[in-house]
Formats: structure tokens, sequence, C-alpha cells
């Protein structure tokens, strides 16, 4: 009996031991963006210095590096992407690093299963660069991050130690939107919406307000509103047309007092009384 009970001690500490939770040395980061219409998706880990020389020491010059800790650093791009004027077909990639004091080659490798660099081969890349490194104040914790985002593109940064990397990408957030426009637009459902989106995208997002105004009076032959009218006032302002632009606002505002949604109301009066000292 009394082994029995020794036995089942044992058992039951061995099951809470290794049911514990622990700090890991690198701990594991993801983070998300949208560039434009593309995600990017990056997971890694992340080492800390603790008073070690990182780049030429611990990480050597000249021999490839799994970019992080742990399991390989990992990228995922939803759309086909540009990077150096090259193109990486959407999907997910490891990231490896060759560095050096003078250039960085940057590697996107197919094989998502590495844990290290023992296994790497250029065969399987994707795609790789060359990128020089930046020198900056000390960052304890390795870092990545998107940066620099625009509807055409980002630039994924790592910083480390007193190092900067920076990998610039290009996304086709036009050729996109204008599939999505049309796939809308063939699909025929709440075609007043869809066609107010796109006249709102060239307005806002391509300064197009040619290609906007054709949109947005397609949109008003569907269904009129205050939202509709208001920005089809502010495409004529970008045009130069203050007398239009008036007209236009003030429905809008009418619509929209009739609705009675005072917030919108109060909005666009207040447009309207800036363009009204304008013109």
């Amino acid at each position: 009996m009394r082994k029995l009970f020794f036995a089942l001690t044992i058992g039951a500490f061995i099951g809470t031991t290794t049911a514990q939770e622990l700090p890991a040395p690198s701990p594991g980061c993801k983070i998300e963006s949208r560039v434009g219409l593309t995600d990017v998706t990056l997971e890694y880990s992340r080492p800390s210095v603790k008073g070690r020389e990182i780049f030429g020491s611990l990480v050597p010059y000249d021999k490839v590096w799994r970019f992080g800790a742990n399991k390989n650093t990992m990228v995922t791009f939803s759309t086909d992407v540009t990077i150096d004027g090259k193109e990486l077909k959407a999907g997910t990639y490891s990231i490896f690093a060759t560095p050096n004091k003078e250039e960085w080659t940057i590697a996107f490798n197919t094989d998502t299963e590495q844990w290290g660099a023992g296994g790497y081969t250029t065969e399987k890349d994707a795609l790789s660069i060359k990128v020089k490194p930046e020198e900056v104040k000390k960052h304890e914790t390795f870092t990545l991050m998107v940066g620099n985002l625009s509807n055409k593109g980002a630039t994924i940064c790592m910083v480390w130690d007193n190092v900067k990397i920076k990998i610039p990408f290009k996304v086709k957030t036009h050729a996109i939107a204008l599939a999505n426009i049309e796939a809308a637009i063939k699909e025929g459902k709440d075609l007043d919406v869809v066609y107010y989106t796109a006249a709102r995208y060239f307005h806002s997002s391509k300064n197009d307000d040619k290609t906007a105004m054709e949109y947005i009076e397609k949109s008003l032959k569907v269904k009129e509103n205050f939202k509709c009218l208001f920005l089809q006032a502010q495409i004529f302002e970008g045009q130069g047309k203050m007398k239009e632009a008036i007209d236009s606002a003030e429905k809008a505002q009418k619509l929209a007092l009739e609705e009675k949604n005072e917030g919108w109301a109060s909005y666009i009066k207040e447009t309207l009384d800036d363009w009204r000292k304008k013109k």
C-alpha cells in the first residue's frame, strides 16, 4: 500500500512539474500589419543582448543565421509583393540572414520547419537580397517591426544591439482595389454602396476626382442619400467647383436633418460654413 502511495505521489509530482509554464529566454512574438490591402504577419522569438557581443561573435559574420532565436522567423504575405525589384509570391517564408560589417544577405526561404540554420540551403530560397546595415543606439532585445506604411508599401525593420536592417517592399494595392471593385459590381449587390466606396477610394487615395465623380453619380442614380451627396460635394470642391459643391452639401445637410442624424448634419454645416467663406 505504501509503495502504491509512493508511486502515485511521484506521478502527481511529475505531472505537476511538467505542466508548469516558465518564462522563455527568448520569448515569442507575433505582429500583424495591413499594408494597403496586403496582410503582413511576422512570427519570431526575441533574444536579448545580456551583456554579450552580438554581431561578429554570438552571431558570426559571413555565416547563415536564423534571424532571431528558436524556430526560424516567419513572414507571411497575403498577396504578392515586390522586394528590391523582385516578385515574391503570396505565402509564408522563413527568413535567414548572413551578416557582414558592410553588407547583409537576407533570404526568404520556402522551408518553414527549420529550427536554426543547420538545414538551410539556397536551393529553397524564393528570393534573396543585399542590404546595408545601419549603426544605431544600443537596443537590448531583438525586435522586428513593419514601418513606413503607405498604400504602396512598407519596410520590415530589424533592430538588435547596435545594428538596424531595413527590408523595403512594395504591394499592388491599386490593382487589387480595381479587381475588388470590378468583382463587387459584377456581383450586383448593394450597388449604391459599391459605387460610393469606389468613389471615396478614388477621391481620397488616388486623387482621381474624374473617376470618383463617375462612381458617385452612379451611386446617386441607384439611391440618393446624404453620405453620397456630401461625397459628391467634396469631389466638386476638389475640382474647384465651389457652387456645385455647396449645392450638393446643402442637399446632403437637408437629408441628414430629415433622417435626424444630428452628427452628420452638424459636420456638413461646419464644412458648408468654411466653403462659403472661400466662395
